[in-house]
């Protein structure tokens, strides 16, 4: 009995990742009027981000070129929690599948970096830490943490086979995030981190589509509620689909940052050289950008804020 129902969910996992695929094979290059390009063409000429919106960033200030440049190797690292419980959070995502890359207790605070590739540099990760001092509020910033499904298809053909593999009902982390499966292309099996945004707040799209668009990703889908933003330089190596930022206006209450979320860390191979390119770029930098290039950690780190309050940092990484 348990058998034949791991093999039904079998074929409905390779039912449904067959047509993501074949979506994602069609927005690699194989016409704009099928599958997953035709949504984001249809989603971005929706949103018209280049003409009808208001820019976070002056472009009569930016030197396209030298922007591109300088952006073009840009990546998406990691994630900061602090979480009241380091350990707990880890067998979490242990029991998700997840590998610890890293794990460092002090006297004072625990931090460890997770993630589902074989080596920290070869996928996203969290890297979760204490919260020390005040009391742990989660608030509202993150909406979800979206896990591919081809993770899920992998254990049950694991579990078929009779081999020992990790759950793969998702629910909430022990901190109160929601973890929930989402069809994706190959790629990082961290597909997702969806972030709430203020839907009242007055263009927020549109400035936070110009934000990370000058960080060097690219909008792939959008239409009223949601925007999803990623790096796709790593077509080139062809090692699939990056993490992909999600932004939702699907908040119906005020936007509270809470204490949990603390950063998001993009690297970029020269801080000085990302910084001279936004400062040129902003009407007003210092709205923005809070820590100019200073050493920490063995390298150049910068600290800038996104249009909704996210703190996000640019960590300088050949």
């Amino acid at each position: 009995m348990l058998i034949n129902e791991t093999r039904r969910r079998i074929v409905w996992m390779i039912i449904c990742q067959f047509l993501v695929l074949f979506c994602w094979n069609a927005s690699r290059g194989r016409g704009r009027g099928r599958g997953a390009a035709a949504f984001v063409y249809h989603h971005q000429q929706t949103l018209a981000r280049h003409d009808n919106m208001m820019p976070f960033f002056a472009a009569s200030h930016v030197n396209g070129a030298e922007q591109e440049d300088c952006m073009s190797q840009n990546k998406l690292l990691h994630c900061m929690l602090r979480v009241p419980n380091v350990n707990a959070t880890l067998d979490f995502w242990k029991e998700q599948g997840a590998n610890v890359y890293s794990y460092r207790k002090t006297s004072k605070a625990e931090t460890a970096f997770v993630g589902f590739g074989e080596a920290q540099q070869d996928s996203f990760s969290l890297e979760i830490t204490t919260k020390i001092n005040d009391d742990f509020v989660l608030g509202n910033a993150i909406s979800y943490f979206g896990i591919s499904m081809l993770r899920d298809m992998k254990n049950l053909v694991m579990a078929a086979a009779g081999e020992k593999s990790a759950g793969w009902s998702v629910a909430n982390d022990p901190n109160g995030i929601e973890i929930r499966p989402v069809a994706s292309a190959p790629g990082d099996v961290f597909a997702r981190i969806c972030f709430n945004v203020n839907g009242s707040q007055k263009d927020v799209f549109a400035q936070t589509t110009s934000f990370y668009e000058q960080l060097g990703m690219e909008l792939v889908a959008a239409d009223e509620q949601v925007i999803c933003l990623r790096y796709t330089n790593n077509k080139k190596n062809d090692s699939g689909v990056a993490t992909t930022l999600v932004f939702s206006k699907s908040l119906n209450e005020l936007l509270e940052m809470g204490n949990c979320y603390d950063h998001l860390a993009i690297s970029t191979p020269n801080v000085q050289a990302a910084a001279t390119a936004l400062r040129d770029a902003l009407d007003d930098p210092d709205d923005v950008i809070f820590m100019d290039p200073c050493p920490m950690f063995g390298t150049q780190i910068m600290g800038l804020t996104d249009p909704n309050g996210y703190k996000v940092f640019l960590v300088e990484q050949q």
